[in-house]
């Protein structure tokens, strides 16, 4: 799982380049088979910073008379693993964020206590109805 965070952090960038098009496309591929609204994560993490929300929004933005969605914050590559609790404090007070996600609290962080605190922090002062957790087993 390391690994795989290590090769996010080196294609990221590259990534966000093309992150608002290829959401634009997802949108009208799901629009194709009747969808119009849907619940979407985007990543919070130190390489990307808020880019990935700035950009799911400008896509959003293009279809808004069309499709809605709620946006989950998740911290793809940990809250403390790459030290991404301060970036999800600043985006969890975006309104635009419905939800505060999370990863497997253990594998990625080391410890169960300290992210699941931290994710239910920010959901109760953001007054965010739930949290969505990604747990690995």
């Amino acid at each position: 799982m390391k690994d795989m965070i290590a090769r996010e952090q080196e294609i990221i960038p590259e990534l966000l380049k093309t992150s608002v098009e290829r959401a634009e496309k997802l949108i009208m591929l799901l629009q194709g088979y009747g969808t119009n609204f849907a619940r979407t994560h985007f990543n919070v993490d130190p390489t990307s910073g808020s880019k990935s929300l700035a950009n799911l929004l400008r896509a959003l933005e293009h279809v808004k008379d069309s499709f809605g969605a709620e946006l989950v914050a998740f911290p793809q590559h940990g809250l403390y693993y790459t030290d991404s609790a301060g970036l999800m404090k600043e985006i969890a007070a975006w309104d635009k964020v419905d939800f505060i996600g999370g990863l497997d609290p253990y594998s990625i962080d080391g410890s169960i206590e300290k992210p699941m605190d931290l994710t239910v922090q920010l959901a109760l002062d953001n007054k965010r109805e739930s949290i969505s957790i990604c747990m690995r087993g």
